[in-house]
């Protein structure tokens, strides 16, 4: 049964079997068979560099498309970005191939680094229907490095 906008109730108003079957019976329903998508990638062990200076995909792990039944999501990741040099790694979260955020900025140059790039994104005013997630990154000058020698990175993109 498909979601009923509830009734707006008035003083006095008396509500019988049907009326609570509609708005509140089907509409609970309605609701708890929504299942929450979620897509969740542990990124392995090899390392991915770039010496792009415009968005690239960070390659094939960081692309998520997600059937999304209301109209927000999470996004959720991590990984140890750094630089050979001096050039600032700059990763970003297209939505729908458009430009949404740039999540992170390092400019790590450490021989081993262990500073983990967390992030953290809420997005809303999405359409429901399927949506295309992509985490994009670039280098200012220089080669960046996602180095998951030592930490193993993650893309998780999750409805909310």
């Amino acid at each position: 049964m498909a979601w009923t906008t509830p009734q707006t109730w008035s003083a006095g108003t008396l509500v019988d079997a049907a009326a609570l079957n509609t708005y509140l019976s089907a509409n609970m329903a309605e609701l708890a068979a929504i299942v929450i998508q979620q897509q969740f990638e542990n990124l392995g062990t090899s390392a991915i560099t770039t010496t792009s200076t415009t968005d690239v995909l960070v390659g094939a792990n960081f692309t998520k498309a997600i059937d999304i039944k209301n109209n927000r999501a999470l996004i959720i990741g991590s990984g140890i970005f750094h630089t050979a040099g001096a050039g600032t790694v700059i990763v970003s979260l297209y939505v729908n191939s458009v430009l949404v955020v740039e999540l992170t900025r390092s400019n790590s140059s450490a021989a081993t680094p262990t500073n983990v790039q967390p992030f953290l994104y809420q997005i809303t005013g999405l359409t429901p229907g399927t949506n295309q997630f992509d985490l994009y990154w670039r280098i200012t000058t220089g080669t960046a490095t996602l180095d998951k020698t030592n930490f193993p990175g993650m893309f998780n993109v999750r409805e909310n």
